[in-house]
């Protein structure tokens, strides 16, 4: 088995009083409730990467950045239960953004854009890395 890396930047914010959740269409989190963002691509400050990410999946505009928080998530599972070997690593920033977020439709590897309800979702649903951004960010009150 092949171990694979990746890094990407990610926005955390509630709209209405939830988190701003994708929905992944494909990789190892295929199906799951994940952070907007990504990669950077070449020549990209991570908060330029940020702000492009959060303007495709979501359709709304990066405004500014409370705190941030660096992370590293090894996974050994896909969300099919393929053993695999990730180090997942990055950023994670709470940010406010301007404009509501968008359902825009199915975008790369982004099925769409929920806002998470207790009633709807279950937290079974989280990929590594949203349940890792409610462990570095206790202020957001989710129990």
């Amino acid at each position: 088995m092949n171990a694979i890396t990746h890094f990407g930047v990610y926005g955390l914010w509630k709209q209405d009083d939830q988190f701003v959740l994708i929905r992944k269409s494909r990789g190892p989190y295929s199906g799951l409730l994940d952070l907007p963002g990504g990669s950077p691509e070449i020549n990209e400050t991570e908060n330029q990467t940020l702000a492009r990410e959060l303007e495709e999946e979501c359709g709304v505009l990066l405004d500014s950045i409370h705190r941030q928080e660096r992370f590293a998530i090894r996974v050994d599972r896909s969300s099919n239960g393929a053993a695999i070997d990730l180090t997942h690593s990055g950023l994670i920033k709470s940010v406010n953004v301007i404009g509501r977020v968008k359902h825009l439709g199915a975008f790369e590897d982004v099925s769409s854009v929920e806002l998470f309800d207790r009633s709807r979702h279950s937290t079974e649903e989280f990929t590594p890395l949203v349940r890792e951004s409610l462990h570095l960010f206790p202020e957001f009150g989710f129990a």
